[in-house]
């Protein structure tokens, strides 16, 4: 239960209090599984990257319950991804929670949902990330009879089921480690998928051919910001790559993602060749658009892993904020671009040694090449429809 992740020695002294005057006091609680599991919660609450590297676990736990109620509780913006997904029976979105990061968290508003949760009753529930406030709130005061989820960020007394957390394995496969260890079974993850409206598919489709999209040329989705500074390239260095890309007159660029983080110059977004999305979408809408793009260009970011989920060669370029090998798109179309230093993983939004050196090292030819490999030895994959 004291398998913590935590890296400052406060916090992971606090949480040890705190567990350990949980574990004396629920020391006694009933282990008993579930016979009949009819209704499950699953919670993934976190940054979308996580939310879709979550997808494995859907359809795993949907193969296990074909015919039980499956709810998912994730972040307001996520949930349109999975408004009409054959694995989900309900999506639940949340808002002002401990992830959200331009609003403060509203405490009250969390006991509340806490307490709509409770009337579902569910028989079965699953926290993926393994954190204290969401197994408190959406595990134990929702009532979930029987609770799954790791200890490592606390809370591990609350739970009935906590795996050892198996560290170095890809985010997929650890959240799929969860589904095994409750039904002692092996499973394995798959790469991650979303499932797309056909409807929001060709109203994108149409807004991309009023943009000029060519159908003898290769469209290449390129999303240049990031959740942090420190998962950041630079824009000017992207700019660079695009513009030799566009230069052997094979392919034309489609820009996503939102306007405030990709501040790039007039001149390159009215350039021929590039097609300006910035903004201009909606979470399941920019899903649909990335899956009518032949390749994927960008940080390592949630969009990299849509577009991944959606069928589409992607090309990430890793910061040291996290290992490559435990987040990088699952899926064998795509090439990372890393740096391996001494100083990652730093798992901080800003580097704390102020060179930057993981991502100031990699160059543009670096980036060009493997684009250039991705390019010659990987084609899309067939999106899936719903």
């Amino acid at each position: 239960m004291f398998n913590y992740v935590f890296k400052r020695k406060k916090t992971w002294i606090s949480v040890f209090i705190l567990d350990l005057i949980g574990g004396i006091l629920f020391f006694f609680k009933s282990k008993e599984r579930p016979k009949k599991v009819e209704r499950i919660l699953v919670i993934r609450l976190d940054h979308l990257g996580d939310v879709v590297m979550a997808t494995p676990f859907l359809t795993r736990l949907r193969e296990a319950y074909p015919a039980a109620e499956i709810h998912l509780l994730t972040d307001e913006n996520h949930a349109c991804l999975f408004e009409r997904d054959s694995r989900l029976d309900q999506v639940i979105g949340v808002k002002n929670h401990w992830f959200s990061r331009k609003a403060p968290v509203r405490w009250f508003s969390m006991f509340q949902l806490a307490m709509s949760l409770r009337k579902m009753n569910y028989d079965l529930g699953f926290d993926l990330r393994g954190d204290a406030r969401t197994i408190f709130f959406f595990l134990f005061l929702s009532g979930v009879r029987f609770r799954v989820s790791y200890g490592v960020r606390g809370g591990g007394f609350l739970v009935h089921l906590a795996p050892l957390y198996p560290p170095g394995t890809h985010e997929s496969e650890r959240n799929i480690h969860l589904l095994s260890a409750f039904l002692n079974r092996q499973y394995e993850a798959t790469p991650a998928r979303l499932e797309l409206v056909p409807l929001i598919l060709q109203n994108m489709q149409a807004k991309l051919d009023k943009l000029g999209k060519s159908r003898e040329k290769k469209l290449i989705a390129a999303h240049l910001g990031a959740g942090y500074p420190s998962k950041q390239w630079g824009i000017e260095k992207y700019q660079r790559v695009l513009e030799l890309i566009l230069d052997s007159e094979n392919y034309q660029i489609c820009l996503v993602g939102q306007k405030e983080e990709v501040p790039l110059p007039e001149d390159f977004l009215k350039q021929e060749g590039v097609l300006n999305f910035l903004g201009a979408t909606t979470l399941a809408e920019l899903a649909a658009v990335l899956s009518l793009c032949d390749y994927f260009i960008g940080n390592d970011s949630g969009p990299a892993h849509m577009a991944s989920a959606v069928g589409v060669p992607v090309l990430s370029v890793f910061s040291g904020t996290n290992r490559a090998e435990e987040f990088r798109p699952l899926a064998g179309s795509s090439e990372i671009v890393h740096k391996d230093l001494d100083c990652s993983p730093c798992e901080e939004q800003i580097c704390p040694l102020r060179h930057h050196h993981c991502m100031s090292l990699i160059t543009e030819d670096e980036v060009l090449d493997a684009f250039k490999k991705l390019a010659a030895h990987s084609s899309p994959s067939s999106r899936v429809l719903r």
